[in-house]
């Protein structure tokens, strides 16, 4: 199980037909004490996904990676190798699309499409969405049919592009249980 599972289950109630996340506690649970962050890839897999995730091997950590359907058949062995490492893999749509702007046909393909690329290359479906750019209404939940995760550190490693510029942001941004935005298509 990834943390970012882990953390839903026992941290907050999500719902897939609703814009709402709610925090819950599970006192009772001894990893409730431990600190962590939920590491989150968005727009891959690329061909930067492999060397990203034989860092995340080295240093035993799990990830969650948002994957773009229409990335997945040019990237088939970086989304094996991220199932094969148990990384928790979650719908970005098709073509990265904002949702709300679409009508719910189009809404239904671009999901549809995603979850049935990605099952043809490990086997299972989607277990999150990312809805792109964090657009979402109240029609893009109920046709979600899992869980809509969005961020509370956002890198902008996509605006800067920069190593010092993102691990920075990480370091100084980031907090207990945060969801942490990044992108495995670019280089840094």
């Amino acid at each position: 199980m990834s943390f970012l599972s882990f953390f839903l289950k026992n941290f907050f109630l999500v719902s897939s037909d609703s814009s709402e996340v709610s925090g819950k506690k599970d006192s009772e649970s001894p990893e409730s004490s431990k600190k962590a962050v939920a590491l989150t890839f968005d727009d891959g897999p690329s061909s930067f996904t492999g060397r990203l995730l034989d860092c995340l091997e080295a240093n035993n950590a799990k990830a969650t990676f948002f994957v773009v359907g229409s990335c997945v058949n040019s990237h088939k062995t970086q989304l094996k190798n991220e199932y094969k490492l148990h990384m928790e893999i979650g719908s970005h749509t098709y073509n990265h699309s904002d949702l709300k702007t679409l009508s719910v046909p189009q809404i239904k393909k671009e999901l549809g499409s995603t979850n049935k690329v990605v099952k043809s290359v490990i086997g299972t479906t989607p277990t999150l969405l990312r809805p792109p750019y964090g657009s979402y209404n109240k029609t893009t939940g109920k046709y979600a049919g899992v869980p809509m995760i969005y961020w509370s550190v956002d890198t902008l490693d996509w605006k800067y592009r920069n190593v010092n510029y993102v691990s920075s942001t990480i370091l100084k941004e980031t907090k207990a249980w945060d969801i942490v935005l990044l992108h495995d298509i670019h280089q840094t």
